[in-house]
């Protein structure tokens, strides 16, 4: 397994649980829901973050 990967299943019991029981559709689900959660609390959070500057599950670099 990726060691990106491994840090997020060791500290996510939700995204853990999926990815276990080979549930490649749960998982991506569960990190959609945390990136929603991540994107709410930087919008609440950070004045200068508009909509356009929130996390999405596809932006970042290639692992």
């Amino acid at each position: 397994m990726h060691q990106r990967v491994e840090r997020i299943v060791d500290h996510h019991p939700r995204i853990a649980r999926a990815f276990r029981a080979s549930d490649p559709a749960q998982v991506r689900s569960e990190i959609e829901h945390h990136i929603q959660d991540i994107n709410a609390f930087l919008l609440a959070t950070t004045p200068d973050v508009g909509e356009g500057d929130a996390v999405s599950s596809t932006s970042g670099p290639a692992d």
